[in-house]
């Protein structure tokens, strides 16, 4: 499992382990315009990857690491307090979803951080992919871990963080929002 976020160009890396290694399973959100959706749909494709729409996706996902199939997502948005856990996420307790750590226990999936980053140095993206996570099985450990290293990663590239929703939108019980 792949996880990977909003970062340099998760689009291209997808696309890239596609063409350099084998087409991956993606775990994808579906745009709100449908014909934007199709167009989008259609080039996340071109290299043989295959869409799990994130409604369906504990499933086949499940199905794809039984086929020993690689599998991306992205691991860096809020999701509710039924869904997730808090995790510090640059000092600011974060909402992060468990699905992924969950999945990655029960099957025993290897867990890689993953990102397509721009490296000026070289003038272009280069797939840089970072050491395994361990996943143990607690779910909020396993989450602060694997949120640790993103932090990480966008600290060192941090204009390449591309967050434009509200990341810490679900607060604790009692907590005020950080929105208003």
């Amino acid at each position: 499992m792949f996880a990977t976020a909003h970062l340099g160009n998760w689009e291209l890396s997808a696309f890239a382990h596609g063409l350099m290694t084998e087409p991956m399973n993606v775990v994808i959100r579906p745009l709100d315009d449908p014909g934007i959706d199709r167009l989008v749909e259609a080039r996340r494709q071109l290299s043989g990857n295959r869409l799990i729409q994130k409604w369906d996706g504990a499933r086949a996902i499940l199905r794809a690491l039984q086929n020993n199939e690689a599998v991306g997502i992205l691991i860096d948005q809020n999701t509710s307090l039924a869904e997730g856990v808090f995790v510090n996420f640059f000092g600011t307790l974060a909402c992060a979803n468990t699905a992924f750590v969950k999945i990655a226990h029960r099957t025993g999936a290897t867990v890689i951080p993953g990102f397509a980053l721009w490296l000026e140095s070289d003038q272009r993206y280069v797939l840089r992919f970072y050491p395994p996570i361990e996943i143990q099985g607690d779910v909020k450990a396993d989450s602060e871990r694997l949120h640790a290293v993103l932090e990480g990663v966008i600290r060192e590239y941090p204009g390449q963080w591309l967050w434009i929703h509200r990341r810490w939108k679900t607060r604790p019980p009692g907590d005020p929002s950080l929105y208003e």
